[in-house]
């Protein structure tokens, strides 16, 4: 006999093991997309959303890049910087000597929490080495 046509019996005669449903109306956390920055290899740079709202960036703004001593590469708002527009579901800029001077192509996520100097907030792309 099938747990459902025992249920139909009576809950009193049949017990059904709990089973407990997961889904967006019940749970309070949403899927969350990782903070990512695409580089082509022609010098396309693309922020997706979730690196949008990370950094609290939006059409207009600047960024900046900035290299450790470590050769770690970190992405940074800057006056002056490269001018970001808006295109689809991300912001862009272009610029193949940058792309040069990073190295390397491809999808890069965005470190969670960035290194503060002074005043200036350091995102973390985490390139492997």
């Amino acid at each position: 006999m099938s747990i459902m046509s025992q249920a139909k019996q009576g809950a009193d005669k049949v017990q059904v093991p709990l089973m407990m449903v997961y889904s967006p109306t019940n749970m309070d956390a949403k899927p969350r997309s990782s903070a990512k920055i695409n580089i082509g290899k022609t010098g396309s740079f693309r922020l997706n959303q979730a690196m949008v709202s990370l950094l609290s960036l939006k059409s207009g703004d600047e960024v900046s890049f900035s290299k450790d001593q470590f050769a770690n590469w970190y992405i940074f708002k800057d006056k002056g910087g490269f001018a970001l527009r808006e295109s689809k579901d991300a912001l862009t800029f272009n610029s193949s000597a940058l792309v040069s001077e990073i190295g390397v192509n491809g999808s890069f996520l965005i470190a969670g929490r960035s290194t503060k100097i002074g005043k200036v907030e350091y995102w973390g792309i985490l390139i492997p080495e």
